[in-house]
């Protein structure tokens, strides 16, 4: 996707307050309609690969015994057991967002058949698919404690679906398998403005995501309206750096007002959204 003009505008309402519901509700409608169209947002899937059967295929080399002195993997192991998986984000979940750069934490259970034996110590495979590689592949090992629990915190980066692996034996034809869970990746971004009369100007910075794609991405400034949307103001584009900056005239008032940057071809990110500022031009 090729990059719009620097402070390319959007027809925004400047004052609703001096339309009626009904033509408030239709500028709305363009104004949505038109932003649907110019940032070609896509449908999440789009940043991930087709999840496909599971159990899907493991490389063996994904068996931590290998090459290791032990035959067995923890006390009480056994072929016939539970592994269980979540990220906690303030309680248990099977799908997360985080900002670009963040780590998630990814606890789980491993429990032997049929008395619920935790089996601690063993060695568990951290495995992944991502847009980079829709092959799964292993990404970070932990061991159960004597309870038969785990916890890691996974290292940034983007969408991707985990599981986790476990290889009772170092001759085990294949491993027990957890559910697969979910971690989404937004695009991190922050957002300033200053005023000067009835000019604001907004400068801000995607972080945390790596290089951005050449020439750049769209960033929307958005202001929120009194029938309670997110409107756009003013397109802008972010350089190699990350950094952007727009201008917009406002009528006089107290406005909210944020940047979104929403999904894009050769980014592989979700749409991010900065923190909220309050701009009163005069």
């Amino acid at each position: 996707m090729s990059a719009l003009p620097e402070s390319t505008s959007i027809i925004v309402p400047s004052h609703p307050s001096t339309l009626s519901r009904y033509a408030r509700a239709f500028a709305l409608a363009i104004c949505v309609g038109a932003c649907a169209v110019m940032l070609c947002v896509p449908a999440h899937a789009s940043l991930l690969p087709p999840a496909g059967p599971w159990p899907a295929p493991v490389p063996a080399s994904t068996n931590p015994l290998i090459g290791s002195p032990y035959a067995v993997n923890g006390a009480n192991a056994t072929s016939d057991a539970v592994l269980r998986v979540w990220f906690l984000l303030g309680r248990r979940q099977s799908t997360i967002s985080r900002p670009a750069g963040f780590t998630a934490l990814l606890e789980g259970s491993l429990q032997g058949l049929p008395a619920d034996r935790p089996i601690n110590g063993a060695e568990l495979t951290i495995v992944v698919q991502d847009e980079a590689s829709p092959a799964w592949h292993a990404i970070a090992y932990t061991r159960t404690d004597t309870r038969g629990y785990f916890h890691i915190r996974l290292p940034a980066g983007s969408s991707r679906r985990v599981a986790v692996l476990y290889w009772p034996a170092v001759n085990a034809p294949a491993p027990v398998y957890s559910a697969r869970v979910l971690e989404l990746t937004t695009t991190r971004v922050w957002i300033a403005a200053h005023t000067k009369g009835r000019t604001v100007t907004f400068v801000g910075k995607i972080t945390g995501g790596g290089p951005l794609p050449s020439p750049g991405l769209i960033v929307a400034i958005q202001v929120h309206n009194e029938l309670g949307a997110w409107v756009t103001a003013v397109l802008t584009h972010a350089t190699g750096a990350g950094r952007f900056h727009a201008r917009y005239r406002f009528e006089p008032g107290v406005y909210a007002v944020r940047a979104l940057v929403p999904e894009q071809t050769a980014w592989p990110y979700y749409a991010g959204t900065s923190n909220l500022r309050r701009i009163q031009p005069h």
